[in-house]
């Protein structure tokens, strides 16, 4: 889909050559979502979710290399948080956190198969911006009550 994008679109043509240009592959770029304001790079967003408030998250070694990277703070990392359905007492949240190599103590840690990762503490962010979620229930669950 990146090559389509580029091959139909003079500026995302552009704002991947800026992308190579700090050493980000059109393939494999680190991120999950780039947003575009006019004909510059607005965010580059890695998404991560988990089924509860998850304590620490991984992200793969290409995803911190861009995170930390030139470009860094363009970079976000976005935690969305409690999906689970059997959690009644915990509401769904995005937490939103730019630039998290620069806001964040984090640790190295190499497994088995030489696959890289990094362990985010993600309550120890210096900043983030947090959007509590509610869930409705649809019309056929209300009438099913």
């Amino acid at each position: 889909m990146i090559r389509e994008a580029i091959a139909q679109s003079a500026v995302v043509k552009t704002v991947f050559e800026t992308l190579r240009g700090q050493g980000i592959s059109d393939l494999f770029p680190g991120f999950d979502i780039l947003t575009i304001d006019g004909t510059e790079i607005d965010r580059m967003i890695e998404l991560k979710s988990s089924g509860v408030d998850a304590q620490v998250q991984a992200m793969s070694w290409n995803e911190w290399k861009t995170a930390g990277g030139n470009v860094r703070h363009r970079f976000w990392l976005y935690l969305v948080g409690n999906l689970r359905a059997d959690l009644q007492d915990a509401a769904p949240f995005v937490r939103a956190v730019q630039d998290p190599f620069g806001t964040l103590a984090s640790l190295k840690t190499e497994d088995v198969i030489r696959k890289r990762t990094v362990q985010l503490r993600v309550r120890e962010f210096a900043a983030a911006d947090e959007l509590n979620l509610s869930l409705r229930r649809s019309p056929q669950e209300e009438d099913d009550q």
